[in-house]
């Protein structure tokens, strides 16, 4: 259209400048999230630009609106249409063809089977149609299945009140377990359908617009030797922005583990494939800068905090990395404008995005099984539809929430001044009429998978779709009855004949009955040093022994899942960040501070803890999380010198390594606090970000272990740094609840008003299971769990997640009744 039109070009409008104008009703939301802001108040021009007949919102009178949120943010984007220097290049084509564009080619419209979605499409239709008139064009595809088959029914009365229809084979639904796992069944299924004389052009198979089931079923295919028609092709990587990209991210402070790693396995680098890669995998797995070259560490560790020093470290590194050169002028492009100025590193990564990969459209092949996409149309009748994804946001897209009109508001805007824009209701209307046309398209089959989980294993609900479906065949009520779960029910329902084959001489792992397993072999020695010699267990892990003996030997031969997720403000960072407040607020051997101290060095002991324990909550988007966590790390602090006062207690050490043995076997462990009493006991502290209800239900019911792991270590001592951290009295144990401010005490010391003591054995149960758990072991005999574990585990107010959570526990886990057999 802007060709056969002279269109004059137009540049892109200056979004940023129009949009921050401080009485716009969105000025708020620009001024905290400015990108995020942009692109919702972009949408919504577009989408009232496109409810107008002629692209011009001057024409746009409100008076019919009472005031209100919707006339506000209406009235708002007119004066934005005002304050912008040029229309978006589409929708100034459009302005230009419908106000005074001379078409200068012959150009007859069809007639438009399906309609159009806004009224500016309508008003450019009716312009050409008076020119130059209309032609017939092609008809909406009917449905292709006979009527009376369910198939056939499903087609005209999707979306309808029809009575139910007879169940046949015409159409199927599955249940599978996740997307991997259903696109080979796609692609087995296929190759099913060639082998009963069906054409590869008589099937067609449909994926979500997700690109992950799409992936994974081109590549089920290619191994099944099943080609697909116009697949697309990617195109090529920006290969110099990611590279650009990756060097921002590790300049600025705080750089993530993963963005180091990928910036070490970037082709630019000056080493080969297998050197990075050794690199990225000890950064990955160790978090730190020690394994990069000094040249790379030293940039890394710089931190610049204006443009012009961003640009001294990337022109430094041009000697290393000849391939940064010729890339640093997109870099220098921003910086060198004020180069004084306190690098916005936003903007700064904004300006060097990788550009979007443009799929090349693949070839068309006369015999290939058919690749439709959800977003589209179908291209044409099949004899069998089988359709992926069935599944989550699919079929039909669900639309995220309106930001700028609530849905009242728009049918409100729709009725008192006529512009449609568009609303959830209708494109939902717009993709379930879609979906149904795409299923009108087969003629012989539909089968629909429904994979039950993501590929990182979060359950998945069907798409809203199916319960269409199953009221079309008189199932509503009883899905189980007409879906085939293939994981689970027999194998006679399962579409594919060579996978039934296969699957039916597969036997299920066989656990002892008794619920051990004999290995011949002394398991406490799975974990050896570099001299050959055992290494000691950490109080942690001899929990996780005690909870879970398979786990834990999992963990000490190195054979659990390693899974990694980039770091978050979970409950570990929290307590790690003030556990070392805790210790930079109260160093050893000194006088307890008093609250005008605390005031006064409170900032630079936080601050310290934070680069040490969580550098991410720096960064300006963790704003509110870190003035939290300051507020909780105050009071922790203040409580915490009450706690010191109320005892007249002197911090001897923190952070202490302590070492020993306990039941003859190694034993390390890192004590949060030891304190010294003016009778000369001496307490040993751990610190705990939960509540106090929980763990002192646990001390009561005798199953707690750490602190009292503590007390064996000093009490038998590996080494005399542990010997005098105790001399000189006896050794009681507590732990400080750092969210409540309780301490919880036992044995010597707890019996002072300042602690909340917890008579009794705190440990009996949990050191008497230890210690059958450690005999067993070293005779090579691992127990295995029963269900009843965690109910057991749970009473004594253990949170059993190695056995309620753990996969692995979860797969050796045997049946109770079996074991006591």
């Amino acid at each position: 259209m802007a060709e056969v039109s002279l269109a004059p070009k137009s540049r892109e409008p200056d979004w940023h400048s129009a949009i921050s104008i401080p009485e716009a009703p969105w000025a708020k939301s620009f001024e905290a999230m400015p990108d995020q802001a942009t692109a919702v108040v972009k949408d919504g021009f577009a989408a009232l630009v496109c409810a107008t007949r002629d692209a011009n919102l001057k024409s746009i009178c409100l008076d019919d609106l009472p005031e209100g949120r919707a006339r506000a943010h209406l009235r708002g984007l007119i004066d934005l249409g005002d304050h912008l220097d040029a229309l978006p290049r589409d929708l100034a084509i459009a302005r230009h063809v419908i106000e005074n564009g001379a078409i200068l080619e012959n150009m007859p419209v069809c007639k438009a089977p399906l309609g159009f979605d806004c009224a500016l499409e309508n008003a450019i239709h009716d312009r050409l149609k008076k020119d130059f008139g209309e032609v017939e064009g092609l008809p909406a595809m009917p449905a292709q299945c006979e009527s009376d088959r369910l198939l056939g029914h499903v087609q005209r009365n999707l979306l309808g009140d029809a009575l139910p229809a007879a169940v046949d084979e015409s159409l199927r639904v599955f249940g599978i377990r996740d997307a991997s796992s259903q696109a080979e069944m796609a692609a087995a299924m296929a190759r099913g359908y060639l082998e009963k004389g069906a054409d590869l052009s008589d099937i067609a198979i449909a994926v979500p617009d997700n690109g992950v089931t799409f992936e994974l079923v081109a590549a089920a295919f290619e191994k099944a030797a099943i080609p697909l028609n116009c697949r697309p092709e990617n195109g090529a990587r920006d290969t110099g922005r990611e590279f650009l990209r990756l060097l921002l991210q590790i300049l600025r402070p705080s750089p993530p583990p993963m963005a180091l790693a990928a910036f070490c396995l970037s082709e630019l680098m000056p080493w080969d494939a297998s050197e990075g890669r050794e690199m990225a995998r000890r950064i990955m797995k160790y978090g730190s800068l020690n394994d990069l070259p000094e040249w790379l560490k030293d940039a890394a560790g710089r931190k610049p905090e204006s443009n012009g020093a961003v640009m001294g470290i990337a022109s430094s590194l041009f000697g290393r990395i000849p391939g940064l050169k010729p890339l640093f002028p997109k870099i220098a492009a921003r910086c060198s404008k004020n180069p004084e100025a306190s690098a916005d590193w936003n903007e700064l990564l904004k300006s060097v995005s990788p550009r979007p990969n443009e799929n090349v459209p693949g070839m068309m092949h006369a015999d290939a099984v058919g690749l439709w996409f959800s977003k589209n149309e179908p291209l044409k009748p099949v004899r069998h539809l089988i359709v992926a994804g069935f599944s989550g946001n699919a079929y039909p897209r669900t639309p995220g929430l309106n930001p700028l009109f609530l849905e009242s508001e728009l049918n409100q805007i729709s009725q008192r001044l006529g512009l449609k824009m568009p609303a959830r209701r209708d494109f939902l209307q717009r993709e379930l009429e879609r979906f149904q046309r795409q299923i009108g398209a087969a003629s012989g089959t539909l089968d629909l998978l429904v994979p039950r989980r993501e590929l990182n294993g979060d359950f998945m609900h069907p798409s809203p779709a199916l319960a269409l479906v199953l009221r079309c065949a008189g199932r509503l009520q009883a899905p189980d009855e007409f879906i085939c779960e293939i994981t689970r029910d027999n194998i006679d329902r399962w579409p594919c004949a060579r996978e039934k084959k296969r699957r039916a001489g597969h036997v299920a792992p066989i656990l002892p009955k008794a619920g051990v397993i004999k290995t011949g072999r002394n398991l406490l020695h799975l974990r050896m040093d570099a001299d050959n010699r055992t290494r000691p267990q950490s109080p942690s892990r001899l929990e996780h022994m005690m909870l879970s003996p398979v786990v834990w030997t999992m963990r000490e031969s190195n054979a659990e899942p390693r899974e990694w997720h980039p770091r978050g403000l979970d409950i570990l960072t929290q307590g790690s960040l003030f556990h070392a407040f805790l210790e930079n607020m109260f160093p050893a051997r000194q006088p307890v501070p008093d609250e005008d101290r605390i005031k006064a060095e409170f900032q630079n002991a936080f601050n310290a803890a934070l680069r040490t324990e969580a550098p991410f909550l720096s960064d300006p988007l963790w704003n509110v999380e870190r003035e939290s966590l300051e507020s909780e790390a105050r009071q922790i602090a203040l409580d915490w010198r009450l706690r010191l006062r109320e005892l007249n207690a002197t911090v001897i050490a923190t952070e202490k390594r302590l070492k020993g043995t306990v039941f003859g076997i190694g034993l390390s462990g890192i004590a949060d606090s030891i304190l010294a009493l003016p009778d000369g006991i001496r307490l040993v502290v751990d610190f705990k970000t939960a509540s106090s209800s929980n763990r002192k239900a646990r001390m009561e019911a005798g199953w707690d272990l750490q602190v009292a792991l503590y007390r064996e270590m000093i009490e038998n001592p590996k080494d005399s740094e542990s010997v005098s951290s105790a001399s000189g009295g006896n050794v009681g144990i507590a732990y400080h609840l750092l969210r409540d401010g309780i301490t919880l005490a036992s044995g010597p010391g707890s019996e002072r008003p300042a602690l909340d003591k917890v008579p009794g054995d705190i440990s009996h149960e949990a050191m008497k299971e230890l210690r059958k758990t450690i005999g067993e072991l070293a005779k090579g005999k691992i127990r295995l769990n029963g269900k009843s574990d965690i109910k057991r585990y749970k009473d004594a107010k253990i949170e059993p997640h190695e056995l309620n959570r753990d996969r692995l526990a979860l797969a050796f886990m045997i049946d109770d009744a079996a074991r006591r057999e």
